[in-house]
């Protein structure tokens, strides 16, 4: 959680720094005009605009990180909430900041000027693939136990059948984990391939904050998983170990 934290207080730097310091070179766009057209953009405005926009974000990153803190039930639906506000409040300030730039005095929508337009169509499908990623990174662990095995939804799913399973064990520690090898990691929640001290390569599918965890070593390799909440974890483990067995 201490990630988001820090994400919010460089948000609310960067803010200060365009708003308060006047660092307008820190504006993606404008650093790039030539210097007869930086004349016509209201810098002061525009600065304002983009500090406002930074404090808001930074803020919010630190409050997710103080729900993250907490452990608060309802953070998969703050999840969701956050990430639409981050896309939408993006998109709005990319539409807002078009007033201050007065080489360009027609509604961004009606103007002949393609280049702001195709930065816009590029620029908000990257926002929101972004955020989608983000969104389903934060989601808690979803899973199917059957006869054939157990199968992993979501983000580096996969189907680990029965006869591949080699060891079962549920733990309340993790190992030590070195880098992260192609996943995801965000606020404590890890998905995807990670190299760890004690087992080399793993695979994770897990809440760090909510131990209990289930080790599964799968054709040599393990793989640790937990679903977010000690009672469900505990469930599943005592299901997948019970027909593990027959």
């Amino acid at each position: 959680m201490w990630i988001l934290a820090v994400i919010g207080l460089m948000f609310i730097f960067l803010g200060f720094a365009v708003h308060k310091l006047k660092w307008y070179f820190l504006i993606s766009g404008y650093n790039m005009m030539p210097k007869d057209k930086k004349k016509n953009v209201d810098t002061e405005g525009l600065g304002k605009l983009m500090g406002i926009y930074m404090y808001f974000i930074g803020s919010l990153f630190i409050l997710m990180s103080i729900i993250s803190y907490f452990n608060i039930k309802i953070i998969s639906q703050l999840n969701a909430i956050f990430i639409s506000v981050f896309i939408l409040s993006t998109i709005l300030l990319l539409i807002k900041a078009q007033k201050y730039d007065h080489n360009k005095r027609e509604n961004i929508f009606k103007s002949k000027d393609k280049n702001v337009l195709i930065s816009l169509i590029i620029t908000i499908p990257i926002i929101i693939f972004v955020g989608v990623m983000i969104f389903r990174s934060l989601q808690p662990v979803e899973m199917e136990i059957n006869e054939i095995g157990i199968e992993i939804k979501g983000m580096y799913g996969d189907l680990y059948h029965w006869e591949e399973i080699q060891a079962l064990e549920l733990r309340e520690d993790l190992p030590t984990i070195e880098m992260r090898s192609n996943g995801s990691s965000i606020a404590g929640k890890h998905k995807g391939y990670f190299k760890t001290k004690e087992y080399g390569k793993v695979k994770l599918y897990l809440d760090s904050k909510n131990p209990p965890f289930i080790y599964m070593k799968v054709n040599d390799e393990y793989i640790i998983i937990n679903l977010g909440e000690k009672e469900r974890t505990t469930e599943v483990y005592k299901k997948i170990q019970s027909l593990d067995n027959n």
